[in-house]
């Protein structure tokens, strides 16, 4: 079978396939057949029935067992109603056994703190599994040093990321280093790698390709977190990595792109741009003053900006010329502005040698940055500006 479809380069039918099972099964008296997670074939133009009736035309022939596993789903068990069924549970019990053990086994290459805290989520309403957890956390201090960097990283990607990322964006985020002035291939992760550092608290849809954490527990975790180390912590790794680094490229210094075509090709050969560009202002807001003169060197800087607000202001919805419907002549403070960046407004205001750099400046649309700040309800950026264009 396998010779004459690779010659003809086809696949064989469902049917071309069962008879050759069929085949082997009568060779044998007895053939064990296990499906597990029959839940997990899709459904789509019947193919999972399709299946199901396969197996058991090919008990019908021949002396084979089927044992299979599946999550409650009534069609599925209409299909094996006069089969002996088990329902198989977890108990609390069985969980902490679960988590202990490969958590001992993976010291070696498993991430610590985040790793740990991330496992702390499950805990939530048990006392007895959140001390479990916190054990494990002690125990995985031992963790190498670049298994648990990386493991810290990707998790700050995930959970503070301001949308679900894929795989592709989250190993190129992951593979910036803030000295790179482009991105260096050599330094992306294997998204499995990730994956194992993180000791499985992380999940890929295979449709989307989206990874995130495993559990909505787990994110309510990092929730709880909010306002410690590992959150203040994970915000400046991200607005460093988004704003200096990635969107300071020497790829973005030609500025924006002349038309829809080349602005197209721009994301698409760079993957994490779009994303960068539109986050790095949520990530700098908490961090404002630690990463002021990272932000202020981009803002600055009217190429790069210029890029920046391109990506920022274009349309999801192509249309001819979309591209480029973004208000040119936009400045530092129209971006902060707009994103109630406060102490950064002010740092922009004052200027190098202390001149006013455009508090009452114009965009290509005729907005001021007191216009933005006015039509976003940001109150102290309003008042910053208005003493700034009495004075």
């Amino acid at each position: 079978m396998y010779n004459r479809h690779s010659k003809q380069r086809s696949r064989p039918s469902l049917d071309g396939i069962f008879g050759v099972l069929q085949s082997v099964c009568s060779n044998y008296a007895v053939v064990d057949i296990v499906v597990d997670a029959l839940d997990q074939c899709a459904d789509k133009d019947g193919r999972r029935n399709q299946l199901i009736d396969k197996l058991r035309e090919l008990q019908a022939r021949t002396d084979v067992r089927l044992l299979s596993t599946s999550r409650f789903i009534p069609e599925i068990s209409q299909k094996f109603f006069s089969y002996l069924t088990l329902e198989v549970r977890a108990s609390e019990k069985d969980v902490r056994r679960y988590v202990v053990g490969p958590v001992d086994s993976l010291l070696d290459k498993k991430t610590k703190q985040k790793v740990l805290s991330t496992l702390g989520k499950l805990s939530k309403g048990s006392a007895t599994l959140d001390e479990t957890y916190n054990d494990a956390i002690r125990r995985m201090d031992g963790q190498l040093a670049e298994d648990g960097s990386l493991a810290t990283r990707a998790l700050s990607w995930i959970t503070y990321a301001q949308r679900l990322l894929t795989t592709k964006e989250l190993c190129h985020a992951l593979a910036i280093d803030p000295s790179d002035k482009a991105l260096n291939s050599d330094n992306v992760s294997d998204v499995e790698d990730i994956i194992s550092v993180c000791a499985r608290l992380v999940t890929v849809d295979e449709e989307s390709n989206i990874i995130r954490l495993v559990h909505y527990t787990t994110q309510e975790y990092f929730g709880r977190l909010r306002g410690a180390y590992i959150h203040s912590r994970g915000h400046v790794y991200l607005a460093v990595i988004a704003i200096p680094t990635y969107l300071s490229f020497d790829t973005f210094r030609s500025g924006s792109c002349a038309d829809d075509k080349a602005f197209e090709q721009r994301l698409a050969k760079n993957t994490f741009f779009n994303h960068s560009a539109h986050s790095w202002s949520k990530h700098i807001r908490p961090v404002e003053k630690i990463t002021s003169h990272l932000a202020l060197a981009f803002l600055c800087d009217e190429a790069l900006f210029d890029c920046t607000i391109q990506a920022v202001s274009t349309s999801e919805y192509k249309y001819r010329g979309y591209s480029r419907s973004f208000p040119n002549r936009t400045s530092g403070p129209h971006l902060t502005a707009r994103y109630a960046l406060v102490y950064l407004t002010e740092r922009l205001l004052i200027g190098k040698h202390g001149d006013n750099i455009g508090a009452d400046s114009k965009d290509g649309h005729g907005r001021t940055p007191l216009s933005w700040a006015a039509r976003n309800g940001h109150e102290a950026i309003v008042k910053l500006l208005q003493s700034s264009i009495s004075t």
